[in-house]
C-alpha cells in the first residue's frame, strides 16, 4: 500500500492499500484463517502540538471483503467501517490518562459486538534504556468481536472480552525490560457474559 501524512501540529495521514488475513491471531472473530486479503483504505487527523499536554485524533478505516458476509453469520455485510477517536492528557510528568472509542457501523450484528473503548491511568513507564526504570497502569477494556481487527493493547485482553486490566512494567538492566499484566472481566460473546481472567508475563531484550 501507499501512506502520506502532512502538517505540523495537526497532522492528516491518509492511507490505501490491502491488508493480509491469513494467520493474523487478532483478527475480528471469524475472519481469521480465512487467507483472503482485504482492501483497505483510511484516514485519520491528529493533534499533537509540541509541548502541549493534550492529544486527540480521529479516524476512519474501511476494509471490503466480499467473503465476510459467508464467513460471519448473520453479519450481511462485505465490508467494514470503522470510525474512532481518542485522546490523551499528561497531568504531570509522571501521571496520564488515555482514553478511545470506535464503533463499527457496517453489519447488522447486535451493537455490542460492533464497538471498542478504553480507558487508561498510566503513572511513569520503563524506559528500556534506563535501569530501574518502572511503569504501573490500570486500564478497563471492552473489545467487541466486530471491531477489532488488530487491537495495539497487550495480549492480556482478547478480542471479544471486557474488564479491568492491571500492568507493571520495569528495566532489570539496560535493554531488558519485563512486563506483567493481570486481566479480570466477562466474555462479550456469550449471553451469560462469563467469567474471564488471565495474568499475562513478557521479558524483552532490545538490540
Amino acid at each position: 500500500g501507499a501512506q502520506v501524512t502532512f502538517g505540523k501540529d495537526i497532522k492528516a495521514t491518509i492511507t490505501a492499500g490491502r491488508f493480509n488475513l491469513e494467520n493474523n491471531g487478532d483478527m475480528m472473530y471469524g475472519i481469521d484463517g480465512l487467507g483472503n486479503t482485504a482492501s483497505y483504505q483510511g484516514i485519520e487527523v491528529n493533534y499533537a502540538k509540541e509541548g502541549s499536554k493534550l492529544r486527540a485524533g480521529v479516524g476512519y478505516h474501511h476494509l471490503g471483503l466480499r467473503d465476510w458476509q459467508s464467513a460471519m453469520t448473520d453479519y450481511h455485510a462485505e465490508s467494514a467501517n470503522l470510525w474512532t477517536v481518542g485522546f490523551g492528557y499528561q497531568f504531570t510528568p509522571s501521571f496520564a490518562m488515555n482514553a478511545a472509542y470506535a464503533k463499527n457501523t457496517a453489519g447488522e450484528y447486535d451493537g455490542k459486538y460492533l464497538k471498542d473503548y478504553t480507558i487508561e491511568l498510566d503513572y511513569k513507564g520503563a524506559d528500556p534504556a534506563n535501569k530501574g526504570s518502572f511503569g504501573v497502569w490500570t486500564a478497563y477494556r471492552y473489545l467487541g468481536s466486530q471491531m477489532s481487527v488488530m487491537h495495539t493493547t497487550y495480549d492480556a485482553v482478547n478480542v471479544g472480552q471486557k474488564g479491568w486490566e492491571f500492568g507493571v512494567n520495569y528495566t532489570f538492566a539496560p535493554n531488558i525490560m519485563g512486563t506483567v499484566i493481570y486481566f479480570n472481566g466477562k466474555d462479550i460473546d456469550t449471553q451469560s457474559d462469563r467469567d474471564a481472567s488471565k495474568l499475562w508475563a513478557r521479558m524483552e531484550f532490545f538490540f
